[in-house]
């Protein structure tokens, strides 16, 4: 398997959609920042060469099925549309179009397994060691990248009087990632951003949202418009700052 052949591949496949499209560029954008992502995360680990090369086609093809979505439905909204993890896989088992990426039997199962590990609130129980560790890579990749968009956007908060849910707070300050399907409010909505620092898995990961201080920048600027839920975003910052600063996996 070599990623640059896998990435020629992967090139041919965005030719069938338009990267004008900002919702199609966006994703393909993230597409290779989570490659990134997942290389440095597969090095830290210290894992062989070739599991690397994995790791690279895992964060290649994770959202696959984002592109067919958009083209379809123009949402990334799986609740309204279709899960894209499903769809992705697919589009990959179809005419064994995976075969392109990949050839060994096993490690296509690794693939298509994280595919659809990689978006679920928490993975599947019972996997074996090394699916597990592909799974909880992938999954600290794409929410590095989320987080770090997230932070390096222009971070553009509705000044409206929402709070956070019940619900929501709850889960923050429980350490648990916020189910998409509790988000009432928009302040949901970031907190449920702030709270995918509690599902990685890895050193590495947590190091690099420490170090980049990206929750210290999102709650300090939802403070500015949210006077009124300070001191409970206060109280979520210094939680995450504290699980943050743990290293152990």
């Amino acid at each position: 398997m070599n990623f640059e052949e896998c990435k020629k591949v992967f090139e041919e496949f965005i030719n069938n959609y338009d990267l004008n499209n900002e919702k199609i560029n966006l994703k393909y954008l993230h597409t290779f920042r989570v490659v990134d992502f997942s290389e440095k995360i597969a090095k830290s680990l210290g894992l062989s060469n070739e599991d690397i090369e994995i790791a690279k086609v895992i964060g290649l093809l994770h959202d696959i099925g984002r592109f067919e979505q958009i083209k379809i439905y123009d949402t990334y909204d799986d609740s309204i549309s279709v899960n894209h993890a499903h769809l992705g896989v697919e589009i990959l088992k179809k005419d064994n179009y995976i075969d392109n990426y990949i050839k060994d039997e096993e490690n296509k199962k690794i693939v298509l397994k994280t595919i659809l590990e990689h978006n679920k609130l928490k993975i599947e129980d019972n996997l074996d060691r090394r699916t597990e560790m592909f799974c909880k890579l992938i999954r600290d990749a794409d929410k590095l990248d989320i987080l770090e968009m997230f932070t390096k956007k222009i971070f553009i908060i509705e000044d409206n009087n929402e709070k956070i849910s019940p619900k929501v707070l709850a889960s923050a300050l429980s350490k648990k990632s916020v189910n998409n399907k509790d988000i009432i409010t928009k302040m949901d909505y970031y907190i449920n951003k702030i709270s995918l620092v509690f599902d990685l898995n890895y050193p590495y990961s947590k190091q690099y949202v420490h170090d980049n201080e990206m929750i210290t920048f999102i709650i300090d600027e939802l403070i500015k418009k949210k006077e009124q839920e300070k001191d409970n975003l206060l109280l979520i910052k210094n939680i995450v700052i504290t699980y943050l600063s743990n290293k152990e996996v």
